[in-house]
């Protein structure tokens, strides 16, 4: 009898993860407002996709989140919303600590103007 692994049909190795990112790859980086327009204070979502980044660091108006780690992307809530127009820059660092990316997104604050 074979004491060889049976093989499973349709089964394969097809990816490898490595927390140094894929070389093969370029960087890349998207930061998205949503709402794009809002009310002053109104909560606001920021959501970012990045292709082999390790850390990302967003910064606009009072706000900054600190480098904080990501698996390619995710989302940051804002309850209390910003006061005025705001443009959040989002910088991308590899697994080196180098900056390899940048994306910026702006929230622009309508105001209900009654005459």
């Amino acid at each position: 009898m074979d004491s060889a692994q049976p093989v499973l049909p349709g089964f394969a190795l097809i990816a490898d993860y490595s927390v140094q990112g894929d070389t093969e790859l370029p960087f890349s980086a998207n930061l998205t407002a949503i709402p794009a327009t809002a009310a002053a204070n109104a909560p606001i979502l920021l959501m970012w996709s990045t292709t082999n980044i390790s850390v990302i660091d967003i910064v606009g108006g009072a706000i900054d989140t600190g480098r904080v780690t990501t698996t390619g992307f995710g989302v940051y809530s804002i309850p209390g919303g910003v006061p005025t127009t705001t443009v959040f820059t989002m910088t991308c660092y590899d697994a080196n600590g180098n900056i390899r990316a940048e994306s910026t997104a702006a929230v622009t604050i309508s105001y209900d103007v009654r005459v």
